[in-house]
């Protein structure tokens, strides 16, 4: 599976951490209007739910582009 995790953001700070269906952490991270995110993986497909979650304060300000998609 190929995902494409990009965050840019105009203030504040953000954490992130997915999460694959097992409930493992596959990566995790934190970014800031100074240093944004462009990451891509490669990783083992599974089946199931795979879970995103970020954790923002009070001057979060931005957006986020999260794509999964199947190799198989």
């Amino acid at each position: 599976m190929h995902i494409d995790h990009r965050i840019q953001l105009k203030g504040g700070s953000l954490t992130y951490e997915l999460y694959d269906p097992k409930g493992n952490i596959i990566d995790r991270g934190e970014v800031t209007a100074t240093q944004p995110l462009n990451k891509q993986l490669n990783i083992t497909p599974q089946k199931g739910v795979w879970r995103a979650k970020y954790y923002t304060n009070k001057d979060t300000d931005g957006k986020y582009i999260l794509l999964l998609k199947s190799i198989e």
